[in-house]
């Protein structure tokens, strides 16, 4: 059975926040070949740009129709200066 943090002196705090900043930065180093939602397996269901991918996450999570109509506009109005993260760019 785990500790609780209440019962953690300083140093099993500092080690215990150590290895979940370690833990993040290895989540943070997968990569996928596009956007959406993940299977099981954990391969992206679909293949979406990131706009498409945003929108469609956007239509799914927020719940009132009138910020949702608020944010795909706002969206669709700046979308020229969003970069989608897998478009590569040569200089």
């Amino acid at each position: 059975m785990g500790y609780s943090r209440q019962q953690m002196n300083v140093q099993e705090l500092s080690v215990a926040y150590r290895q979940i900043g370690n833990a993040v930065a290895q989540l943070h180093t997968i990569h996928f070949s596009a956007f959406g939602e993940l299977t099981i397996e954990g391969d992206v269901r679909g293949s979406l740009s990131f706009i498409a991918a945003l929108q469609a996450r956007a239509q799914c999570s927020i719940k009132i129709a009138r910020l949702r109509a608020l944010f795909l506009s706002v969206l669709n109005e700046h979308k020229a200066y969003i970069v989608d993260p897998f478009v590569k760019t040569t200089n």
